[in-house]
């Protein structure tokens, strides 16, 4: 669809009048929409109210100015200026068109006011170009105008023969639907081979690296302390909760009748360590530290002790949906 903008022009009038012609002109062979002033009367609403709707319906402003602040309302503002301040309350993104200092200009065209310096300085704060002459203008104007809807494009106006109909829109709909969901269940098969392949990985690795005696998989460590890591807990939790099924009578692992490393808490908790360090390679477990100073007045105990490092171990979320991954497959197993 080929959009069209409406660009508001203000200005004085009376001294720009050419000026505005050359404005109107480049916008509407740049096949774009001038909208200013004297295009309107003033109907029964009150002349500013039409100004502030026309401003509200523009894609972008564009100020001219010259040497000339123009007439003021009650609040001794130029209308120019309040148009101006409207359009950046409306948040319509505005550039201006000062006249260059050194250009030729006829003098019973200008005039002295601090109000108008004081203008010029406030749209020098924002995009300006400046130019020289009428013919001058055409130029600036279309390039300053296309940068400005390339980097903040509008909505701007389309035919209505170009609008799609609400059949089309109907089926826009159905099929942005159909794509999310098929971008759903491929993402869903991606992370379920993910899982398949970390499961595999899992059951390769034994445990027998750190004791010997136990011939058993880091799959069947993860299932054993899974459950448990669904919340955070220390590393003394995470070794009860294995040692327990360890020595279970429902001893589901082979042990070669050897239950002597599991007697020495020291020698599993640091193989228990070891395992955990492994499952957060796979992104199945996270672990966090937290320090705690001392809880005494004694500087020398403090000294002597420091600070205590606990380190809290839980699934990620990812480990969270391998477990349940397993949980139901053995289900279904069984």
């Amino acid at each position: 669809m080929l959009t069209k903008y409406q660009i508001f022009i203000s200005s004085t009038y009376q001294d720009l009048r050419d000026e505005r012609e050359q404005v109107i002109k480049a916008i509407l062979e740049m096949g774009h929409i001038p909208v200013g002033m004297e295009m309107f009367s003033a109907a029964d609403d009150a002349q500013w109210n039409i100004i502030k709707r026309q401003i509200d319906q523009s894609d972008y402003y564009l100020v001219l100015v010259a040497n000339r602040y123009g007439s003021t309302s009650d609040t001794g503002i130029s209308y120019t200026e309040q148009e101006y301040d409207y359009a950046l309350q409306q948040l319509v993104p505005t550039i201006g068109f000062i006249l260059d200092p050194s250009a030729l200009w006829p003098s019973d065209r200008n005039e002295v006011s601090p109000k108008l310096d004081a203008f010029k300085e406030k749209l020098k704060k924002k995009l300006v170009s400046f130019w020289k002459s009428a013919d001058d203008l055409p130029g600036k104007v279309v390039i300053a105008l296309s940068k400005l809807m390339t980097e903040r494009p509008r909505p701007g106006w389309v035919r209505g023969s170009e609008v799609p109909t609400v059949d089309v829109l109907n089926e826009m709909s159905r099929l942005s639907k159909e794509n999310a969901e098929l971008r759903e269940e491929l993402a869903k098969h991606s992370e379920d081979d993910h899982i398949t392949e970390v499961i595999t990985s899992l059951e390769k690795r034994t445990l027998s690296k750190e004791i010997p005696e136990l011939n058993i998989s880091l799959l069947s460590f993860f299932r054993v302390v899974a459950r448990a890591l669904t919340v955070e807990i220390d590393i003394t939790a995470v070794f009860k909760t294995f040692k327990s099924a360890i020595t279970s009578n429902m001893n589901p692992f082979v042990l070669n009748g050897n239950l002597e490393p599991f007697e020495q808490p020291d020698i599993l908790k640091e193989a228990v360590s070891e395992w955990l360090k492994d499952l957060v390679l796979f992104d199945l477990v996270t672990s966090r530290t937290e320090v705690i100073q001392e809880d005494t007045e004694n500087r020398a105990i403090k000294l002597l002790l420091g600070d205590r490092q606990y380190k809290w171990w839980q699934l990620t979320s990812f480990g969270k949906k391998t477990f349940v991954n397993m949980y139901i497959t053995q289900e279904l197993d069984s």
